[in-house]
């Protein structure tokens, strides 16, 4: 018997390998099922969403949180959870214990050689040609926290921004070489906080990693949102109300008052300021609506918010434009 051992060994030992070795890089959620193959009810909050895991070497980053994780042939345990995994041609199917839901992964050029509407886009900033980011085309940020906490922890005045109704959006290139230009504060808050911003990004540099491999045009927003002034600013104030009164209608499956508040939000004239301080609630709205008119056969109706909400290259919306809107 010893003799198969030593020659089963290295075979098994090799398996492994290949299977741990194939789970490295990113996958994108491709779509979910139910164990017995059904669909998810169209009100289901994963319906339609973005999930992406990083495999590098035994590290999981998922939200841009890493954990450490165990790695064998078919499982993945992380101090939180264990994940089944399997592959069926290109596919990671994933199932976590204790859930009825399967998970259909593709790896990232599998996944923009089916859905080829993910490529970055080329725009002209700054008088350079340069790739639009998406969700799937983002930078890497090499640092222990996210980009936003680094912001947060290096940006001095940070916290006393964060406390007051305020709106912030920068744009720069990130060159295929790594290195940051053109930085372009798009909408600032004050000159204080756009210096020591910019600053901050700079000395981050040294933390971006851009793996498209062409210049990246990055564009980075922050929403402060203090609810007591917010509570004192009548469209916004409107706006909460009405969401917070469809969500509810919405949540006990009343789909037909939920309607109703969302078409009052809908019909609100919002400026372009608000719209973009407002932009979750308002595109919830959106999202809803079409998701509620779906569910009461209005499927037409449906697919006007659904295109409103956004197109094919966003994961809140595109599974709803893909099932039933093509």
């Amino acid at each position: 018997m010893k003799p198969i051992f030593l020659f089963l060994f290295p075979v098994v030992f090799s398996f492994l390998n290949a299977q741990q070795h194939r789970l490295q890089g990113t996958w994108i959620l491709d779509k979910i099922t139910y164990q017995s193959g059904e669909a998810l009810e169209v009100n289901h909050t994963m319906y339609s969403n973005f999930i992406a895991y990083k495999f590098v070497g035994n590290t999981l980053e998922i939200i841009n949180q890493k954990v450490t994780a165990k790695i064998d042939d078919s499982t993945i345990i992380t101090p939180l959870r264990k994940l089944n995994y399997r592959f069926d041609n290109q596919n990671l199917i994933i199932r976590e214990s204790d859930d009825d839901k399967i998970y259909y992964f593709l790896k990232v050029d599998d996944f923009f050689r089916k859905y080829p509407e993910f490529q970055p886009g080329e725009t002209i900033y700054e008088g350079k040609t340069v790739y639009k980011t998406n969700s799937v085309i983002q930078p890497e940020f090499s640092y222990s926290q996210n980009f936003n906490m680094y912001i947060m922890n290096n940006v001095a005045s940070y916290s006393s921004v964060a406390s007051k109704n305020n709106s912030f959006r920068i744009s720069y290139i990130l060159s295929a070489d790594h290195k940051i230009s053109e930085v372009k504060v798009v909408h600032g808050i004050s000159d204080t906080f756009d210096e020591q911003f910019k600053a901050a990004l700079m000395n981050a540099e040294k933390f971006f990693k851009n793996t498209f491999g062409k210049d990246l045009l990055v564009t980075h927003s922050f929403q402060f949102y203090n609810m007591q002034a917010g509570s004192k600013l009548k469209l916004e104030k409107q706006i909460r109300d009405l969401s917070q009164k469809a969500g509810s209608l919405y949540d006990k499956n009343d789909f037909a008052g939920a309607i109703a508040q969302y078409d009052k939000l809908l019909a609100l004239e919002i400026n372009d300021y608000t719209k973009d301080r407002m932009q979750y609630l308002l595109q919830s709205a959106l999202l809803r609506s079409g998701v509620a008119n779906l569910a009461l056969g209005n499927r037409v109706l449906a697919c006007e918010k659904f295109r409103q909400a956004g197109d094919l290259t966003d994961f809140s919306v595109r599974n709803y434009l893909r099932d039933f809107c093509q």
